[in-house]
């Protein structure tokens, strides 16, 4: 089975995870989306795995998503991106990896 993952965020830690999760084929190019604020960065991600990556968030992949990744820096405004996971009922699981955010402020 393969799992279908979106990410908001697609620097190196994420890649990284992406990557060997590919290799290992727990996820499918086909499966995996991410949004990032960089285009160079998009179309790094796009040419190099052939996932679906856009510096906008693909809403219908992230409510399909059996795993959201949150991936962004600190100082980005993951906030926002928590709020619209709650606008869409967005019920499945959520890995963050944002460094010095607790689990109680993504909670909240």
């Amino acid at each position: 089975m393969t799992l279908k993952i979106y990410s908001f965020g697609g620097g190196q830690m994420v890649e990284a995870m992406l990557r060997a999760a590919l290799k290992k084929k727990v996820i499918t190019p086909e499966t995996t989306g991410i949004t990032d604020i960089s285009s160079d960065r998009v179309n790094y991600l796009t040419d190099t795995y052939h996932i679906q990556a856009s510096q906008q968030p693909d809403w219908t992949a992230v409510e399909n998503a059996d795993l959201v990744i949150l991936g962004v820096r600190p100082q980005d405004n993951w906030q926002e991106i928590m709020k619209e996971l709650v606008a869409h009922h967005y019920q499945k699981d959520v890995l963050s990896i944002i460094a010095g955010v607790t689990v109680t402020q993504l909670s909240s």
